[in-house]
């Protein structure tokens, strides 16, 4: 059973209630979880193993099998300031393709503008070719194996303008090289005549030609194979002539060839190099011995060759690199300790390294980035909790990233995940700026300043209430913006008297969208006037390096004007207290020379 692909299937049990929050704004839209519809499980159909027909045991995997997980129930909604601080991007289930159990999408592909995919739909013909154009529901290309039996295809590879995989057509030929030309489906060649079938696997273009791992019968049994779209296929070489060599994983580096493969002289799998003319040759012997890296999932990243390998340095399976001169070496052990992280899939997305790994953070099997100089990172917490979503089969379509990807209540379906962009706006000083109260107990402004270097929160020696203005010009978001977090930053200049937030509570902000008195420039009347939303959130007293930060809840989120003005009123719960002495605190304004130091307003959104 293809571990890839058929993981042991996770018990669901009992009603999973989802909880979807809905808010009314024409530019805005909350992300969330997608409403996925229970049904009786379904059991995949076995994919086909790798092993050769005589019945040779194939290598064995050195990623284990996950362990059945028990179910989760959701949380209860709490939070509602929703971006978690580790997700770099929005991920999202793209729809559920088996209503009844898992559709099990892999070995995606993008052909002809489009993502194809092995999948297993609702509608009873087994795992087949399917197609999703990035708007309409996916949709089946074609039964291959007519009836309810699956063709189960793998490896889709683009090739002369064609997509070839392995496929079984149940016409008693086994698995075989078949071709889709965007309208029809065939066999390429009967590589091992019979039933047995030759098991193309790992397909790769190099040099204009099709490479891969094929058994054609004989004493080569599961060799490295090429072909050129026109002459039936043949065999590259006998990596190891006593038995199978198991290519596998094969990549482009540097103008060669490269895969994990097995040379049958003790060594154990390692990664080999093909030049396109001289023998296979082994690159490094990662782990010396007969123990074998068994290198796996290569991806090519900034001039590098990245791949998954135990390198028997204590560190388990973990991320390698090559840079085709020097000995491959670990990159990091993302799973401190002996245990393994196991990334898998790595592809290149938004000029970084995403894959499948576990980070030994309580978060299970998830989404991991390397952007090639910091340590990498979890990318997002597609099911939360210690089990993991288990994305696979990663690939870029349409500027998204798209994979296989676990979530209670719909199981292995297909997902998407993109980017978070976040900018900063800094407040305006020429509109920003402090208003005093005119009496104690006035409830109106009387004076401003809208040039002080400083914005002003707290009272003075009457009593006075001081309140803040920020402006911030956020017309430049995009329409088609999808809003996932907003935070405020305000950095804290001095306090006079006694610090406000022992005696006055909490920063109260107020929203407007456009500004407080209608006008852009401050106003006396910005003291008193109607927000768009009172109270939207408040700002404790923790600051870190005197900077204050508040993220907003999505409550807030349609209070921010994505056309225009945004304005943001400061003010303390308790308007004075009562002492006669001047008690406030001065944040730097918009006004202030250095712009980072200015009140700065972070979104993060993510687009379609």
């Amino acid at each position: 059973m293809k571990q890839e692909l058929i993981k042991m299937k996770r018990f669901l049990g009992g009603i999973i209630i989802i909880c979807s929050i809905l808010l009314s704004a024409p530019w805005l839209s909350i992300p969330g979880n997608v409403l996925a519809q229970d049904g009786p499980s379904a059991e995949p159909t076995e994919a086909p193993p790798d092993a050769p027909p005589d019945g040779e045991t194939p290598p064995v995997d050195p990623t284990p099998e996950p362990t059945e997980i028990p179910l989760v129930e959701p949380d209860d909604l709490e939070d509602l300031t929703i971006l978690k601080e580790a997700d770099l991007g929005h991920a999202q289930i793209v729809v559920d393709i088996n209503l009844y159990g898992d559709g099990w999408p892999s070995d995606l592909a993008v052909f002809n503008n489009n993502l194809y995919f092995a999948a297993e739909g609702s509608d009873g013909k087994g795992r087949e070719l399917w197609v999703y154009n990035g708007t309409s529901a996916p949709s089946l290309v074609k039964d291959i194996r007519p009836g309810s039996d699956s063709s189960n295809p793998e490896y889709l590879t683009v090739f002369k303008n064609k997509l070839y995989f392995k496929a079984n057509g149940g016409d008693g030929k086994g698995y075989e090289l078949w071709v889709y030309n965007g309208t029809n489906a065939k066999l390429v060649v009967d590589l091992y005549p019979g039933s047995d079938g030759s098991n193309p696997s790992y397909l790769k273009v190099f040099n204009n030609k099709l490479y891969f791992g094929a058994n054609a019968g004989g004493p080569a049994k599961q060799e490295l194979w090429v072909y050129d779209g026109t002459n039936p296929p043949s065999r590259v070489a006998d990596i190891n002539p006593s038995g199978a060599s198991w290519p596998r994983y094969l990549e482009v580096f540097n103008s060669k060839l490269y895969f994990s493969a097995y040379g049958g002289d003790g060594k154990g799998h390692e990664l080999w190099v093909y030049d396109g003319t001289n023998s296979p040759s082994r690159v490094a012997d990662i782990w010396p011995g007969g123990g074998g890296s068994y290198p796996r999932d290569l991806a090519v990243y900034k001039s590098k060759l990245y791949f998954s390998a135990d390198g028997n340095d204590g560190a388990g399976r973990e991320l390698w690199m090559y840079n085709g001169v020097n000995k491959p070496s670990r990159v990091a052990d993302i799973y401190t300790g002996s245990e393994s992280s196991l990334p898998m899939f790595m592809t290149v997305y938004n000029n970084k390294l995403y894959f499948h790994a576990n980070g030994n953070d309580n978060a299970g099997e998830e989404l991991w980035m390397y952007n090639g100089s910091n340590p990498p990172k979890r990318a997002a917490d597609i099911y939360s909790g210690q089990y993991g979503g288990d994305p696979g089969f990663l690939c870029v379509f349409n500027n998204k990233l798209y994979f296989s990807a676990f979530s209670p209540g719909a199981g292995y379906e297909l997902w998407s995940f993109s980017e978070y962009t976040t900018v900063t706006y800094y407040s305006v000083g020429t509109y920003d700026g402090w208003v005093l109260e005119s009496g104690e107990n006035s409830g109106v402004g009387g004076s401003m300043n809208s040039s002080d270097v400083q914005v002003i929160v707290g009272d003075d020696g009457q009593d006075r209430q001081y309140r803040s203005i920020l402006h911030f010009d956020t017309s430049s978001i995009p329409d088609t913006a999808h809003i996932a977090a907003i935070a405020l930053k305000i950095r804290e200049h001095s306090i006079v008297g006694t610090n406000p937030f022992t005696t006055h509570g909490d920063i109260l902000i107020d929203l407007k969208l456009g500004a407080f008195s209608e006008s852009n420039t401050l106003q006396n009347g910005d003291f008193q006037a109607t927000a768009s939303k009172n109270s939207a959130a408040k700002i404790k007293n923790a600051p870190v390096s005197s900077w204050y930060q508040v993220n907003f809840s999505l409550y807030a989120f349609p209070y921010f004007n994505a056309t225009g003005v945004t304005q943001i009123r400061l003010r303390f719960q308790t308007d004075d207290n009562d002492d006669m002495s001047a008690d406030f605190i001065r944040f730097y304004s918009g006004n202030f020379g250095t712009e980072s130091t200015r009140p700065n307003l972070i979104f993060k959104y993510y687009l379609d």
